[in-house]
Formats: structure tokens, C-alpha cells, sequence
């Protein structure tokens, strides 16, 4: 079965750290609703209210990472302290190239403190398939708000008031680009406003789709909408439609309104509720968030059940353990479910720890990465650097403009 870890979904990209979900595709915006949101710090977590933009970055971390981690069976409950520790220790010992804290320092970002905490209260609460975290999604595009104008100086996207960064990496200094305007010629490269998208047909800037309208993706539906399939006389075609309700039709379990899953097995698909823990699965998709589809053999039904935790007793012949997913496996000697991912472990089928800030060396081992501005050796087959390359004139993890 394809695994798709849930780390992997904030694994830092480009130049900026994890991707803390400040960074709305969008301009960003304190929600209108932001008021209804609790903004009071859940109890008996051990997480500090969120202040400045360093506490929300360094507990973003910790939260998606590890607390969710855990939940969402990527971690063990084991590990979830010292993947904590590891993060609030590493902050400041891996510095990005581009850094959202320093954006607002200088002027180019305004952080707003009420939804960072909002924000990471509503990670907290929600669940693990990618149809039931719209709400925090939604919320977190309020962490910062861009604050430069057109023609301004920026070093990335969401500094851009309606515009983007004509940079080539975030961090490189650039000048924000408006937005094109409606009947503006574009390309598929360019950005319309927020109320228009890029027309395959006409080449120009053209108000979003309705309901019930032809697409040809989601940017070109209005908000709420989803470009979706739907089964016609002469075969399927897409359509700007909500969200999927139970027993209508779906592409995959985004186009399902949270609680549901989009079953494959029906020609066509469909969204149907999610199977009872204990419950018959041929896949993890269909259990309950939080829950693992047991399989002993792959072409046979498991049931669903939560995840073990490192130390707990587990069938190493099972197709599917139970055990953790990115860091850790059923052990064939002591049948116990065993972690992964630390410095000197192998690596050449699991993940090193992100919270060590370890990655996979040239020996297939768990390795400490260097941080921007070490020493590095560009002769090594694997990067060590953090963030960044080894460059192999200054032999420094560094970026290039």
C-alpha cells in the first residue's frame, strides 16, 4: 500500500521553514468569523499563549508535528515528547533563509496574534484525512496579512498586497507584481485577481464559475466550490459543485465533505460515511481519523484499529502492522513495534527524524544536517544541508538569487 506520511505534508520547501499554513494561496486576510473562533489556549497541553511570530512558528511545529503526529499515527506516543523538545531546541539553531518573523520586523507582514492562537487551536481539534482540516486551513490564512504594495520591494508571495513576488527563491529580494485585472491577457503562469482565473479558451483574466457551470479546474470555480466530475449520457464531464454530500459522486476524498471518504470501489465513485472502528477496510482511507486499516494479507479485508505504540506487540508477516508509519516497524525478531529514525539508524526504507533535523546520508544512515552557513562537502552524493545546498565553490550550506 502507497503511504503517504503526514509529515511529508509540511516538509519544508523552497527557502522558508515548515510551511506553517500562513501561507494562503490567496491574499492573506483575517478571517471575517475569527471572532467566533475559541481563542483560549486548550488545557493541559503545556503549550504558552502565542504572542510574537516566533512563539506561533516554533508551536506550529509542535502541534502539526508532533501532537498531531501521534494522533494521525505517523509518530509513536512515545517519541511525542522528544519530538517536541526537539523542535523548541532546533529553532534557533537552524535558521531559514527566508524567515517569516523577520518579514514582520521588517514591515512586509503583519502578524496577528489572536489567529496564530486560533490557528493552532483548531490544528488541535482537527482530524487527520485532508477533508476534515478546511476549517483550520481556513483559519490559518489570517496568521500573517501581506502589508507591500505594488512595485514595492518583497522576498516572497505572501508579503504581496493582491500581487506576488517576482523573486526567484523567498528570501531574494523582488518587487510585487499586481495581480492581471479582468479581460487582461494571461497565461497559465500568471495570476488574475482574486474573483477571476486564467481562461484556457480566451487566454484572458474572467470572473470565476458559478454552480452548475463547465470547468476545467478548481481555480476556476467561485469560493466553496469544487471542479468535480459528474457522470452524463455521453460519459462524465466537470462541473462548480459544493462539496460532495454522502452517496454523490466524487473524485477523490477532498471533493467529500469531512466525515465522509470517497469510496473507489464504486463505478462511479461515491462518498459514504466512514467505517466504524472495528469495522471491514481494504485501505486506511475509509476508517475513522486517527485509525489504521489492519491487514494481515493484501488482498484480503482488514479492520479498522487504532495505532501501537513503540514497545506494543505486533504481527511482523501483517500487511499492514499497526505500527507507526514514518518511524518505526514490526520488528521480525521480537514482534514488537520498534522505532526508527535516529542519528546512525539505517534509513534506506524509513525516514530520519525531522525534529533531530537528521536526513539520509551518502551510507544510507540518519545523519545530523547542517545548518545555513556550515561546512559541507558538495562531494557527498545526499545534501546534508538544512534548507539550503552546499554550495561547491564556498563549501557552505548556502542560497543563490
Amino acid at each position: 500500500m502507497l503511504r503517504k506520511s503526514f509529515l511529508v505534508l509540511i516538509l519544508l520547501s523552497g527557502c522558508g521553514r515548515a510551511p506553517a499554513p500562513g501561507l494562503p494561496d490567496d491574499m492573506a486576510q483575517v478571517p471575517e468569523d475569527a471572532s467566533l473562533v475559541d481563542l483560549v489556549v486548550l488545557p493541559d497541553l503545556g503549550l504558552p499563549a502565542i504572542a510574537t511570530p516566533d512563539d506561533y512558528e516554533k508551536n506550529y511545529a509542535r502541534v502539526y508535528n508532533c501532537k498531531r503526529g501521534v494522533v494521525c499515527g505517523d509518530l509513536s506516543a512515545a517519541e511525542e515528547t522528544d519530538c517536541e523538545a526537539g523542535y523548541a531546541s532546533n529553532y534557533d539553531k537552524f535558521p531559514t533563509f527566508y524567515s517569516r518573523p523577520s518579514a514582520v520586523k521588517a514591515g512586509r507582514l503583519k502578524f496577528n496574534a489572536d489567529v496564530a492562537q486560533a490557528c493552532i487551536n483548531a490544528w488541535l481539534k482537527a482530524g487527520c484525512p485532508e477533508n476534515e482540516t478546511a476549517e483550520a486551513n481556513k483559519i490559518c490564512k489570517g496568521v500573517y496579512s501581506p502589508l507591500v504594495m505594488p512595485d514595492g520591494t518583497c522576498q516572497a508571495e505572501q508579503e504581496c498586497f493582491s500581487g506576488s513576488c517576482n523573486n526567484s527563491e523567498d528570501g531574494c529580494a523582488g518587487k510585487c507584481k499586481a495581480w492581471m485585472k479582468s479581460g487582461a491577457p494571461c497565461s497559465w503562469s500568471d495570476r488574475c485577481v482574486a474573483d477571476q482565473y486564467c481562461s484556457g479558451d480566451t487566454k484572458k483574466c474572467v470572473p470565476r464559475l458559478s454552480m452548475g457551470k463547465k470547468c476545467d479546474g478548481n481555480e476556476s470555480c467561485q469560493e466553496g466550490l469544487l471542479c468535480r466530475s459528474v457522470t452524463t449520457d455521453a460519459g462524465y464531464d466537470y462541473r462548480c459543485l459544493p462539496l460532495a454530500k454522502e452517496g454523490e459522486e466524487c473524485d477523490d476524498d477532498t471533493s467529500c465533505v469531512a466525515g465522509l471518504f470517497c469510496n473507489s470501489d464504486k463505478d462511479p465513485y461515491v462518498c459514504q460515511k466512514r467505517v466504524a472502528p472495528n469495522g471491514m477496510c481494504n485501505d486506511t482511507l475509509p476508517c475513522q481519523s486517527g485509525w489504521d486499516c489492519l491487514r494481515k494479507d493484501e488482498n484480503k479485508d482488514g479492520q479498522c484499529g487504532p495505532f501501537l505504540d513503540v514497545g506494543q506487540p505486533c504481527d511482523p508477516a501483517a500487511y499492514e502492522t499497526g505500527c507507526p508509519w514514518s518511524y518505526s516497524h514490526c520488528d521480525q525478531m521480537t514482534k514488537k513495534c520498534v522505532a526508527d529514525g535516529k542519528t546512525g539508524s539505517d534509513c534506506n526504507s524509513t525516514y530520519c527524524h525531522e525534529f533531530e533535523y537528521l536526513y539520509c546520508d551518502d551510507k544510507n544512515k540518519c545523519s545530523p544536517q547542517v545548518p545555513l552557513g556550515g561546512s559541507c562537502d558538495p562531494a557527498l552524493l545526499y545534501d546534508p544541508c538544512y534548507n539550503s545546498y552546499c554550495d561547491g565553490v564556498t563549501k557552505k550550506c548556502a542560497v543563490t538569487c
